[in-house]
């Protein structure tokens, strides 16, 4: 099923460097459940979360490890995306999440475009590589459509909030054209 945007709304999606201006709305949305079973964030979400977060993303940034962004529509804030462990090599993982009130609105994807064109235009990055649960088939079409493709199935056994779970990681990868 192909994905109806309405390109006013996404048209208004930005990226900017995330900082502790964003941290109440940061703590706020990835301590919901749904947020934290989408992607790699604790739950429950521990005080300070967010900023500490910040912290590293500021510092990361500094030198250069790291790129942290917050997803803003219309100045209020959507979500974050990140390019992590970036290397001399010129390579970077990407991860992303966006707050339960705005999926399947296409922020997601506008977001994260915006970023991997900051990823080969700015810091130059030859490649992107990540990860995305089977259970979270709306982060892979995310992906997906910008230009990510398939490289590697992990099957993996994880304990989330006090449970084993068994579930398959699809590895991603980006490359610029």
């Amino acid at each position: 099923m192909e994905l109806i945007l309405n390109t006013s709304q996404v048209t208004q999606v930005e990226i900017t460097p995330l900082t502790s201006k964003y941290a109440s709305h940061f703590q706020y949305y990835a301590s919901d459940v749904l947020v934290a079973r989408s992607c790699p964030l604790p739950h429950p979400l521990p005080p300070n979360y967010a900023q500490d977060f910040i912290n590293q993303a500021l510092q990361g940034r500094k030198n250069q490890s790291r790129y942290d962004f917050a997803i803003l529509h219309q100045t209020m804030f959507v979500g974050v995306c990140s390019l992590v462990n970036v290397t001399q090599k010129q390579q970077a993982e990407v991860t992303y999440w966006i707050a339960r009130p705005f999926w399947g609105k296409g922020y997601a994807t506008k977001a994260l475009g915006d970023v991997m064109f900051f990823a080969e235009k700015e810091i130059k990055l030859k490649k992107v590589y990540t990860g995305v649960w089977n259970k979270n088939p709306a982060s892979r079409r995310v992906l997906e459509k910008n230009k990510f493709h398939w490289i590697n199935t992990l099957h993996q056994t994880t304990k989330y909030n006090k449970k084993f779970i068994r579930d398959s990681i699809w590895e991603l990868e980006w490359t610029p054209n």
